[in-house]
């Protein structure tokens, strides 16, 4: 059976999908900004232990996480705003053209975008860093790329929508709360708290996925599944789709 889908002038195979999420893990997470591992305990209530493993009749377990610290998540504005829609109101369910670029900087800047050619389809963007070893996925991170509001502006000239990085933060993590680069992404201005007309509220940021050597820059189709959770960041999987040609 073919499963193709049509983009304007693109054809892409469904067959193919390739995940570019860090699933959390409760043994092996990766995680920043300090936070501890992600916890998950049989659910205990009455004479009831929900583990099969303890005598239960069926497994059911509380967990304790945090999405912007284990694991890919996806942001909207409401993540540097007050009293904003969650990011399952704000953000629609997304499948398009991305473009996959890669860089070996620390702070990725206007000029290392300039640098590379972006389709004109584009309308989401995945940068991936190197090195690129398979332990980011369980890393510890104290220290790790970034990008400059520069280039962020730049991706805001360009009709980025959507911007997903194989780092813990767009902005540098220690920054001092400014966020300068989420607030540029957003069009909010520093000091900001409260929504505007001005700001963009239909485009998303996603953190922390990864990106295996294998698949190689270019240009593919790209489903961002969002978790349904009342949040300003929320547990997500990137799926890309190879064009075929």
């Amino acid at each position: 059976m073919q499963a193709h889908v049509t983009i304007g002038h693109r054809i892409f195979d469904l067959k193919k999908a390739m995940d570019i999420s860090i699933p959390i893990s409760f043994s092996d997470s990766v995680s920043a900004f300090g936070a501890a591992t992600p916890k998950k305990n049989p659910y205990q209530v009455n004479s009831f232990i929900g583990d099969v493993g303890l005598g239960g009749s069926c497994n059911c377990h509380e967990i304790t996480i945090n999405p912007h610290c284990h694991g890919t998540h996806t942001e909207c504005v409401g993540h540097i705003l007050s009293h904003v829609q969650p990011v399952p109101v704000l953000i629609k369910p997304f499948f398009g053209i991305a473009q996959l670029v890669t860089f070996e900087v620390k702070g990725i800047s206007k000029n290392d975008l300039q640098k590379i050619t972006l389709d004109s389809d584009v309308e989401a963007l995945i940068i991936r860093t190197m090195p690129n070893p398979t332990n980011k996925k369980n890393q510890t991170y104290t220290d790790a790329a970034y990008m400059e509001v520069d280039a962020i502006k730049y991706c805001n000239e360009y009709g980025i929508k959507h911007l997903l990085v194989d780092f813990p933060s767009v902005d540098p993590i220690e920054d001092g709360g400014h966020l300068l680069a989420h607030r540029a992404f957003w069009h909010v201005e520093p000091g900001q708290i409260t929504m505007s007309d001005n700001v963009a509220e239909d485009k998303s940021i996603t953190e922390l996925i990864y990106v295996p050597n294998e698949i190689h820059d270019g240009i593919y189709a790209l489903n961002i599944q969002i978790s349904n959770m009342e949040l300003d960041g929320v547990p997500s999987r990137p799926l890309l789709y190879p064009e075929i040609v």
